[in-house]
C-alpha cells in the first residue's frame, strides 16, 4: 500500500463487507433450517476456527520459508480451490430435487 491511510480505509471497507456477509449468511442458514440451528452454528464455529488455525500456520510457514510473492501465489491458488469447492460441492437447497 502506498499510504497508511489508504491501507486503513481499505481494511475498514473489507471488514464492513465481511460483517455484512457473515450476518446475511447466518440469517439465511438459520431461516432455512431452524430445526438444526444449534448444530449448524456449532459446526460453523468449529470449521471457521480450524480454518483460521490452519491458514495462520500455513501462512506463517510459507512467509518464513519463502517471501511475500510466494505467499500471494499460495493465497491465490487457495482462492481458486475454494471457488471450485463452492461451485462443485455446495448444494443449493432452493433447486428442485430430481
Amino acid at each position: 500500500m502506498p499510504t497508511f491511510t489508504l491501507s486503513w480505509g481499505l481494511s475498514a471497507l473489507r471488514f464492513w463487507f465481511g460483517v455484512m456477509a457473515a450476518g446475511g449468511g447466518d440469517s439465511l442458514v438459520l431461516l432455512q433450517l431452524p430445526k438444526f440451528r444449534g448444530t449448524i452454528m456449532s459446526l460453523k464455529a468449529t470449521f471457521m476456527n480450524l480454518g483460521m488455525l490452519l491458514a495462520s500456520v500455513a501462512g506463517g510457514i510459507v512467509l518464513n520459508v519463502y517471501n511475500y510473492q510466494t505467499m500471494a501465489l499460495v493465497l491465490g491458488g487457495l482462492g481458486l480451490v475454494g471457488t471450485a469447492v463452492w461451485i462443485l460441492l455446495v448444494k443449493d437447497p432452493c433447486k428442485l430435487q430430481k
